[in-house]
């Protein structure tokens, strides 16, 4: 999942994204594909069409939304969250269900200062610049607002309560800068080791955790993905890149990289290879 914060939670095996040092990979909030690290992606085909694909199956689903809908780059759960300017300059979020194509809407405070991207199985995260910037967290189910506004440590939203997510555990993947004058990297902790994933000669971002892959984007032209579990790693590149200024958007499910490639006014073109299986 990714928070407002910057940083990315994956369930189920304990892996968490942390972004350190201040960091913010660059790329933009909306996106028109969004993959869940399992098995759904959500794909917003034209403005109000909505296409939710499963991987395991091929089966297709198609779902109405309102054309004021952007589709954010996170998904989790077989859930993804769009942002809906509604009431402009109002923004209101909406989670949709892969397993049942239902469209649920979310009431928020502070809807014009507030804009969420991340969906968890009980929390939103978000940000909130009403005075200031800080995070923001909102329960989709009961309605309980957070704001985080004395620290930026990392918090599950798929327990109940929120709690702050130990780092020190599990698997982490960290966006950080070693020193002040050192070129940023991206950088995957494991029991106690860590390996390089990339030095990001030409930038990362849109970077996810989830399943058994780690994938994020490379400059304007290049997907990469690295599985967890052996250290197996995949690289894309498309052309024609996407244009100057901005960069691609990538998710992925347990078989397939998801690279959405910007083409300025037109229509971003979406490639979507296979991830090795042995």
């Amino acid at each position: 999942m990714l928070s407002a914060t910057g940083r990315f939670l994956a369930r189920g095996i304990g892996l968490a994204v942390v972004l350190v040092g201040g960091l913010c990979p660059p790329g933009a909030v909306a996106a028109d594909a969004a993959a869940d690290g399992e098995r759904y992606v959500f794909i917003l085909d034209t403005p109000g069409q909505l296409v939710i694909r499963d991987d395991r199956t091929s089966r297709v689903r198609h779902v109405a939304v309102d054309p004021a809908c952007r589709l954010s780059p996170s998904a989790s759960a077989g859930r993804a969250l769009l942002n809906c300017r509604l009431h402009p300059p109002a923004t209101t979020p909406q989670i949709v269900s892969a397993r049942d194509g239902s469209v649920r809407s979310v009431d928020t405070p502070n809807a014009d200062t507030t804009s969420y991207t991340a969906v968890g199985r009980y929390w939103l995260a978000g940000t909130s610049c009403l005075n200031g910037c800080s995070p923001a967290y909102l329960n989709w189910r009961t309605g309980e607002y957070r704001n985080a506004i004395a620290t930026t440590a990392e918090r599950d939203l798929d327990e109940p309560d929120l709690p702050i997510v130990d780092v020190r555990r599990g698997v982490h993947v960290r966006f950080e800068r070693p020193s002040r004058d050192a070129r940023p990297r991206l950088v995957l902790y494991q029991d106690g080791r860590h390996h390089l994933l990339s030095r990001c000669l030409q930038s990362c971002s849109s970077i996810q955790l989830a399943g058994t892959w780690v994938s994020w984007a490379e400059g304007r032209n290049t997907a990469r993905a690295y599985r967890v579990s052996d250290g197996r790693r995949f690289r894309r590149t498309v052309r024609p890149s996407a244009p100057a200024g901005q960069v691609l958007s990538v998710s992925h499910t347990r078989r397939r990289l998801y690279i959405v490639v910007p083409r300025g006014p037109l229509t971003p073109r979406i490639v979507s290879p296979g991830l090795p299986v042995g």
